[in-house]
């Protein structure tokens, strides 16, 4: 019997000068040793927009046939053990899109990658309403509802090529997409380093304590 298949995608390039965290690379290598998955690695490196990037990505896995894809950002960094194929081995059929959540910063100070909708209170999963894509996990069925693609897209208002500015960037834009065509987005209780000089996800997790069911176990 053929195992389901998960392609991993780490995204680098010049954020981090074309840098890998290490623990992130030590996790990869020990994810292909899964007897639950048949797992691949591959990098996305230096392809610019990341929206083009992204949908690399997507090709990747709609062209191998996957049933999994995950997207990581080469500043993020996989939880210990087995925290991302665990949160994969228990998705059920409403799971389309499943986030590991990591601190930002952002000009109103340090907050999550995600919005939570309701609190964990033990469950495997919450719905959120919308993501940041530094470990985000998408099922087959996001490709095959979504066909033409592009799934990733950068929206700029309408002020002219010059006078035009971000209106919604490529990570609010598919969240959008993709709850319009019916796909479910969910977060695990499992949460990401995100690496930048210091750990954004430790921080927050300083911060708000009152969130400690976020946890990197």
């Amino acid at each position: 019997m053929s195992l389901p298949k998960v392609l991993i995608c780490v995204l680098s390039g010049s954020e981090r000068t074309d840098w890998i965290n290490p623990e992130l690379f030590n996790a990869a290598l020990r994810l292909q040793k899964s007897t639950q998955f048949d797992v691949t690695i591959e990098t996305i490196d230096g392809v610019r927009p990341v929206d083009r990037a992204r949908n690399l990505a997507v090709m990747k896995a709609r062209a191998a046939n996957v049933d999994w894809l995950v997207q990581i950002d080469n500043d993020n960094v996989l939880p210990p053990e087995n925290g991302l194929l665990d949160a994969i081995a228990q998705a059920g059929p409403r799971q389309d899109v499943i986030v590991l959540p990591y601190g930002i910063y952002t000009d109103n100070g340090l907050r999550w990658s995600c919005n939570f909708l309701e609190p964990f209170n033990g469950q495997p999963f919450i719905r959120i309403d919308d993501a940041g894509t530094g470990v985000m996990i998408l099922r087959n069925t996001v490709w095959k509802r979504l066909i033409a693609g592009p799934w990733f897209e950068t929206r700029y208002t309408d002020d002219g090529e010059l006078g035009r500015k971000i209106k919604h960037g490529e990570d609010v834009a598919f969240c959008r997409d993709a709850k319009e065509a019916g796909l479910e987005f969910w977060a695990s209780p499992v949460c990401s380093p995100h690496i930048k000089s210091t750990d954004i996800t430790a921080l927050v997790l300083e911060k708000h304590k009152q969130l400690q069911q976020v946890s990197r176990a």
